[in-house]
């Protein structure tokens, strides 16, 4: 059988349980363990909480009919924690998978040891993942090592809106997920 029979046409509601079962976490264990940790499944938002929603509502208003899901638990981490991504999206077409973690960094601070950090994380992850990043207080040298790895894609992002002006991201997610990415192909 192939992972495209197993998917079946209701894709946006089993997709991201398979995800997670085959990952030995089931959709309602990260639910619970989500409303343990913030007290309420509708937490407070704060500056990177938006990013996130609107980078996910980005990919939703591509209109592909992509599965989008955010703050999945999928796997475990190396210290043996649950692993929780930002942004899980499936194409329900073939069921191939990625995730996204969204950093923003509009202060100055620790961004350099924290986006060292996602960035071995994202590589150890248990499904293709990038790392979309924004804020003027990351450091070129970090710009740099994240774009350099492969792993790490560059948007802007103001009043709430996600600028990805060559469509690098949405080239990306096409990649990853096996859809046709040629009408991004410039002349």
């Amino acid at each position: 059988r192939t992972r495209t029979a197993r998917c079946g046409a209701d894709v946006p509601q089993r997709a991201f349980s398979s995800l997670a079962a085959g990952s030995l976490l089931t959709r309602e264990m990260g639910s619970t363990m989500m409303e343990e940790e913030h007290g309420r499944r509708d937490y407070m938002p704060n500056n990177g909480n938006n990013f996130r929603h609107a980078l996910a509502e980005y990919i939703r208003g591509w209109g592909e009919g992509l599965a989008v899901e955010e703050e999945k638990y999928i796997g475990w981490r190396f210290i043996g924690t649950p692993r929780k991504l930002d942004i899980v999206i499936m194409n329900p077409q073939n069921c191939r998978s990625m995730a996204i973690e969204a950093k923003l960094q509009e202060t100055s601070g620790s961004a350099f040891e924290k986006l060292s950090y996602a960035l071995d994380d994202c590589m150890a992850a248990p499904i293709p993942s990038i790392i979309v990043f924004s804020g003027r207080y990351i450091r070129d040298d970090m710009k740099a090592k994240l774009i350099s790895s492969g792993h790490g894609i560059e948007v802007g992002y103001e009043n709430g809106a996600i600028a990805d002006r060559y469509e690098l991201l949405k080239q990306r997610i096409y990649i990853e997920l096996g859809m046709n990415y040629f009408p991004f192909l410039r002349p």
